[in-house]
């Protein structure tokens, strides 16, 4: 232990006084690769955990499944796959992005596909597209310029649940490039009864840039009865924030409710 903390102190010491060196950015490099891998920062549903996330629902029964921010179907469709007797909802809201998702989900019959975004309230929005159907944002991203706006129509997620009959979502998957917490607003009445089980959210450098800090999402899921966690390629890290928030925190994030341990258990280690 004295030896740790020596070890520490030095290199503290050798980093202040060399850091601009050539030798210290390669070590920072490389100390930083690490620290991304720990973190779990990437978006790649296919290593970061987001498929094998599916795997573990299959023993939770999993009937209801949103996925908002759908894109081009990549998650829906290996959910449909893996979850063949599950209903998933699947929102896109931009017009060109939803003819894409059209094609290559048309032949799965267990996916609602819709062409509007879930958010606080009804009404329409204007969209910024960036890099083709890559990303598509409510907000500007500074140093990126829009290749088109568009007007799109959203709905609050309870009124589209009201409407279809649904009175339970077992998973709600959200990506939707910072307006997370205005699609959580629009699901107060589910979220209040308690009939949401669990959510991933993705939280990214956007969601700084337009000042929404990860506690907002404690803040709002916590007196609801959620657990918070960070979700890692074999399973999910429940942390309160005080922990969380030690280091980059960027990634998907995953709140269960507390009342639900077979569910919390099943996601803990894929």
């Amino acid at each position: 232990m004295v030896l740790k903390a020596a070890t520490s102190k030095w290199l503290r010491r050798w980093f202040a006084k060399n850091w601009r060196t050539p030798n210290a950015e390669k070590w920072l490099g490389f100390l930083y690769s690490l620290i991304h891998a720990r973190e779990n920062n990437s978006f790649d549903p296919a290593l970061n955990g987001e498929f094998a996330l599916l795997d573990a629902l299959k023993s939770c029964h999993a009937q209801v499944m949103f996925d908002v921010g759908a894109n081009v179907g990549d998650w829906s469709s290996e959910a449909a796959r893996k979850l063949p007797s599950a209903a998933i909802h699947a929102f896109e809201i931009v017009p060109a992005t939803f003819n894409e998702l059209q094609k290559n989900l048309a032949s799965l019959g267990t996916v609602s596909l819709v062409q509007r975004g879930l958010s606080d309230r009804a009404g329409s929005v204007s969209v910024q597209c960036y890099e083709g159907s890559a990303l598509a944002t409510l907000y500007a991203y500074p140093d990126r310029t829009a290749i088109a706006t568009v007007e799109a129509e959203v709905i609050a997620g309870d009124d589209y649940c009201e409407a279809h009959g649904i009175e339970r979502i077992d998973f709600l998957k959200l990506d939707v490039e910072g307006a997370e917490l205005r699609v959580l607003q629009g699901l107060s009445f589910m979220l209040k009864q308690g009939r949401i089980r669990a959510i991933q959210f993705e939280y990214a450098l956007l969601n700084e840039i337009i000042s929404i800090s990860l506690y907002r999402y404690y803040q709002l899921l916590e007196p609801l009865g959620f657990e918070i966690g960070k979700l890692h390629a074999d399973g999910v890290e429940f942390l309160p924030f005080e922990r969380m928030a030690q280091g980059l925190r960027f990634g998907n994030f995953v709140a269960v409710l507390k009342s639900d341990q077979a569910l919390k258990r099943a996601l803990l280690r894929f």
